[in-house]
């Protein structure tokens, strides 16, 4: 019997004023899911899916996400207007 439930994994990154979800699930290809919110202005600035291949590709994507969050690049972000709804 096959379940409808699809088993995923999520790390939940954050720095001052910035939270990250990282989300991938596991069937192939391998979708991944990223959303950066901003705590300063209560709003998601950032939604991205997207998918890769094996499940080294998702460490990477992983690490890259991290290592732009430590770097600042995510600080300044405005809410992205694909993500506005008027």
């Amino acid at each position: 019997m096959e379940s409808n439930e699809q088993d995923s994994g999520c790390v939940g990154l954050s720095r001052d004023h910035m939270l990250i979800s990282f989300a991938a699930w596991d069937r192939q290809p391998i979708p991944v899911e990223l959303i950066v919110y901003n705590t300063r202005i209560n709003k998601t600035v950032m939604m991205e899916d997207f998918d890769v291949r094996t499940t080294e590709d998702v460490l990477n994507e992983r690490d890259n996400v991290a290592r732009s969050l430590a770097s600042g690049k995510y600080d300044d972000m405005t809410v992205d207007p694909r993500l506005s709804i008027s």
